[in-house]
């Protein structure tokens, strides 16, 4: 879905479909 799902991985386990979302509109700033 999006790339940043990729960097939540690291970190996170699972990220959830509301964690891969809120990356997508990018509130994650990582």
């Amino acid at each position: 879905m999006c790339s940043s799902r990729e960097q939540a991985t690291g970190r996170l386990e699972e990220p959830s479909q509301l964690e891969e979302l809120l990356m997508c509109n990018g509130i994650w700033t990582t």
